[in-house]
């Protein structure tokens, strides 16, 4: 305790007496410095508490929001707001960042948008075609009309599945429970290997607690855009076919009749004679010394 809390001039002293390490110290010039020790080691547990509580403190954040919007699935809620304000979010962040500079149409990235949309809530090859209609060419005309484009995309959606057995909004909420908890999951990973080494930072003079929670923040936003995107591109790509309806009553009667084998009576070929019986050739002799008399006993 004393080498590592105690300064250098006490260090110095214990070298002097020859104290090994456990011996009781009772020398009274040292006390204090043993008080001084003692004050340090108790104020760096705090701060090793406080620091643990604060890493918690974000996590349990992030918890609470994924936690609350699972609630909002089990209890049975309609999830088609969530899922129409996911669409605009996505479809508004990605032509954000595909038309960065908004009054020169001509820089636009406009086929990765168009690769990015379509296998995510619009058609194939419909990105061009309606950016290429646009009279009045702006980044919100543009995206208002992508909005457009893509709720009647999920209307058709809707009314496909539908006529499959499919019921919307069950399938919504199956979709988004699945993505959260998946993405989740391997948030929660990411986030532990993010704490484990984030101590490090402070050889570079950084603050690891504000470290942690700024990555913590990014990475929580980036699952975020992942479980919108895996929900959606379930929602608007899976290919799902009806179930197979199972047969009538009257189908199943027939099969019972007709299509289930009919089991054999084993049948007798003749009567089992013994071998001390009388022959049945009529010798008078018995069986098996007569006709018997080859056969395995």
């Amino acid at each position: 305790l004393m080498r590592l809390f105690g300064s250098d001039r006490i260090s110095s002293i214990v070298a002097k007496l020859g104290l090994q390490e456990g011996d009781r110290i009772e020398y009274g010039m040292l006390s204090k410095q043993i008080e001084n020790a003692q004050k340090r080691v108790e104020a760096r547990n705090f701060d090793i508490r406080r620091n643990v509580l604060q890493y918690d403190d974000v996590m349990n954040q992030q918890r609470e929001i994924i936690y609350a919007q699972r609630r909002q699935v089990l209890m049975g809620e309609n999830m088609q707001k969530v899922i129409a304000d996911m669409i605009e979010q996505l479809i508004t962040d990605n032509v954000t960042s595909a038309c960065a500079d908004e009054k020169n149409p001509s820089t636009w990235e406009i086929d990765a948008l168009a690769e990015h949309l379509e296998t995510v809530c619009m058609k194939k090859g419909s990105v061009r075609p309606l950016y290429d209609s646009i009279k009045d060419l702006n980044r919100e005309n543009f995206i208002k009309a992508l909005l457009r484009e893509a709720r009647a995309f999920y209307s058709e959606r809707e009314k496909m599945l539908g006529e499959v057995g499919i019921d919307m909004r069950e399938f919504e909420r199956i979709a988004l429970l699945s993505a959260v908890d998946r993405h989740w999951m391997d948030h929660i990973d990411d986030m532990d290997q993010l704490r484990s080494g984030i101590g490090l930072r402070a050889y570079g003079n950084k603050d690891p607690i504000i470290e942690y929670k700024q990555e913590g923040y990014e990475m929580f936003e980036a699952m975020v855009e992942q479980i919108r995107e895996d929900c959606l591109r379930r929602l608007y790509m899976s290919v799902l076919v009806r179930r197979p309806e199972p047969p009538k009553e009257d189908e199943r009667k027939m099969v019972a009749s007709h299509g289930a084998p009919e089991k054999k009576s084993p049948v007798r070929v003749g009567v089992k004679v013994g071998r001390n019986d009388p022959c049945p050739c009529g010798s008078g002799k018995k069986y098996k010394e007569c006709c018997g008399r080859n056969k395995a006993s």
